[in-house]
């Protein structure tokens, strides 16, 4: 890390002023994920189940393919989301110490990681994760689990690869998927889709398999399922009925939607002698 010399004051120059305080860090906190990551054996799966076309698996003289993983894992953990700032942290304390390294993986080796990730690559790191979340999930298993589902906005800028206008956030960008356990709140999945990609596109091919690995690895393990507006489609009821899972989904107003309301509206006001205007929530429902 850059650090001031070493100068002293000139109206005395027995006084000096030293940036240089020994091996400070304003990361240490990342020993605390390190010491997580040790005992649930994070890092040791990605060296194991990595997959990467290149027959090498050194990308640098002390750099493996795995490691640099590992790497930016930790950097994302510690806000360093850019490649770059590798350059700025080469020498970090803390992160040589958990990284067990003198030197960080540099910018342009992190790069040349990144031109050897191909389909089979995503892939394993896609099983990566599920098997980490499976031993978490042995850890400490649950009788139930919430699924939520949605889309988000990624702002690009620049010719990237699958940018595209979407007329819904009216901005340049990606479109990915995200699939959360809402009572635990872990990512389970994720997807990049282009920006031009609507809501569902994809949704129940992207949630079959995750529901799938579920029933497997606890048959009894009460599945409930919420997604918006976007996401109906009738694959992803008979996806969810076919596999017993319970499901929430927002429908969009309608016509006939509006119809039945002003009917459960206009009983509700006469059974209960609602004044005009006044502002009430209440649920019911029909088929």
């Amino acid at each position: 890390m850059t650090s001031v010399k070493e100068t002293s004051l000139q109206f005395n120059q027995k006084i000096k002023v030293s940036f240089s305080g020994g091996a400070l860090s304003s990361d240490s906190g990342l020993l605390l994920y390190q010491e997580f990551d040790a005992k649930t054996g994070f890092s040791r799966l990605i060296e194991e189940r990595l997959k990467i076309k290149a027959k090498d698996p050194v990308i640098h003289t002390r750099h493996t393919n795995a490691q640099a993983v590992v790497q930016k894992v930790y950097q994302h953990l510690a806000g360093y989301h850019t490649d770059d700032e590798a350059e700025e942290l080469g020498r970090e304390p803390a992160f040589t110490a958990i990284l067990e390294k003198k030197r960080l993986a540099s910018q342009p080796t992190l790069s040349r990681f990144n031109q050897r990730v191909d389909d089979e690559t995503v892939q394993s790191l896609e099983a990566i994760n599920q098997a980490y979340l499976d031993r978490l999930h042995a850890l400490r298993p649950s009788a139930q689990m919430v699924l939520d589902v949605d889309s988000s906005n990624f702002e690009t800028f620049g010719n990237q690869e699958g940018s595209a206008y979407n007329a819904h956030y009216q901005d340049m960008g990606f479109h990915p998927l995200f699939l959360f356990d809402a009572l635990t709140g872990y990512c389970l999945k994720a997807a990049l889709r282009p920006g031009n990609f609507y809501t569902s596109r994809d949704g129940v091919a992207f949630l079959r398999p995750v529901l799938e690995h579920l029933r497997s690895l606890a048959p009894g393990l009460d599945l409930a399922l919420r997604v918006d507006s976007g996401f109906t489609v009738p694959e992803l009821y008979t996806l969810c009925e076919g596999m017993d899972v319970f499901y929430a989904i927002r429908l969009k107003i309608n016509s006939r939607l509006i119809q039945k309301a002003q009917e459960l509206i206009a009983a509700r006001q006469k059974k209960q002698a609602m004044p005009v205007g006044t502002s009430a929530v209440f649920y019911s429902e029909f088929s």
